[in-house]
């Protein structure tokens, strides 16, 4: 290798290993011929000559300036991303969350409740179907009957909460408590208390008084006799008058008012549970002044219908203490007015032929 340039690499070797000290100048030496070569200015600042001697020469500084206002943009830069960079992933001082290590506790499920209010009736021999249903808690769920037992051929699904069958016995207005857990940890649970009808197969249906008379706005009383657990619903065609309440159950008392038009009506008295099973009755209305009905009496107290001794299902009237009472006035009244006209009849004299 040649001399100078082992002179050069030792020399920029010292000054990139070596403590940055002020460099020392050289002494000054001629050079040897007219032709050797200039000195030449090493990476350290440092002029050398061909034996390796350094020279004086003025270190600029502009190269040290440029690479200080590097390396504080380079760290505005970084400080800048690494900003970037959390605010785009969420960070917040702590270690950052990788994807799906949320270890935050899940939201409690909703309450469990059962929305079932009511169900609906049945008759021996129908086929039945009825769904629970509940909102809230953790799906699935499992149900169960708590107490009461269901009628014969009818069973409750545990997962879904149906009721089917067809049943074989009646139940009148059966208690039963349904009770439903879900799958959550720790698990829900919810109970219910329904009633359960389920009729005879067949359903029959009578109404009294089988027939009636009315004056405008009078009122009538009804009765349904069923076998209906779940009663009946009551109507009047053509439209007109009002039936308080439109739902019976068997032997409840139904008030009717009359229409305020006179006419012939239809009162019906239709099966809850099997519609096809009606009962009616015909009413007249009359408008004429003055009339005094069968039920125009009794709501004066002064007849009372019962049934016959001999006859059950007739029923007859009689008369009341104030209906006694009320007939012996008339009889009074009548003579009175038979004797006033008696009397003008003397005081007339004979009537000429």
């Amino acid at each position: 290798m040649p001399s100078d340039t082992l002179g050069r690499d030792s020399t920029f070797q010292g000054a990139m290993n070596g403590p940055r000290t002020q460099p020392t100048r050289a002494r000054k030496h001629a050079p040897t011929d007219s032709n050797h070569s200039p000195p030449m200015l090493s990476e350290a600042g440092l002029a050398v000559n061909e034996e390796g001697c350094r020279q004086p020469e003025k270190a600029d500084a502009t190269p040290r300036a440029g690479s200080g206002a590097r390396r504080k943009i380079m760290t505005a830069l970084l400080i800048f991303f690494i900003a970037l960079a959390c605010r785009l992933t969420g960070c917040s001082g702590g270690a950052s969350k990788a994807p799906g290590n949320d270890n935050s506790a899940p939201p409690a499920p909703a309450t469990l409740t059962i929305a079932t209010t009511v169900l609906p009736n049945g008759h021996v021999g129908g086929a039945y179907s009825a769904t629970l249903a509940t909102s809230g808690g953790t799906a699935p769920v499992s149900w169960s009957v708590a107490s009461g037992t269901l009628p014969a051929g009818l069973s409750l699904n545990a997962s879904t909460g149906a009721i089917t069958g067809t049943p074989t016995a009646t139940a009148n207005n059966t208690s039963l408590t349904f009770q439903v857990h879900d799958s959550g940890k720790p698990a829900q649970s919810a109970s219910v208390n329904l009633g359960l009808n389920v009729s005879p197969a067949t359903i029959s249906i009578s109404i009294s008084p089988n027939r009636a008379s009315l004056t405008l706005d009078q009122k009538l009383s009804l009765t349904a006799t069923t076998n209906d657990y779940a009663g009946v619903t009551w109507s009047i065609n053509p439209k007109g008058g009002s039936l308080n309440p439109t739902t019976s159950l068997n032997g409840a008392t139904v008030s009717l008012s009359a229409p305020k038009t006179a006419g012939v009506y239809t009162i019906t008295a239709t099966s809850i549970t099997d519609t096809t099973q009606t009962s009616s009755i015909t009413i007249g209305v009359t408008d004429l002044p003055g009339v005094y009905t069968l039920r125009n009496l009794e709501d004066k107290r002064w007849v009372a219908r019962s049934p016959h001794p001999g006859h059950g299902r007739i029923l007859q009237a009689s008369l009341t203490q104030d209906g006694r009472e009320a007939l012996l006035a008339c009889h009074e009244a009548a003579d009175a007015i038979k004797e006033r006209d008696a009397r003008r009849a003397q005081l007339a004299g004979p009537t000429a032929v």
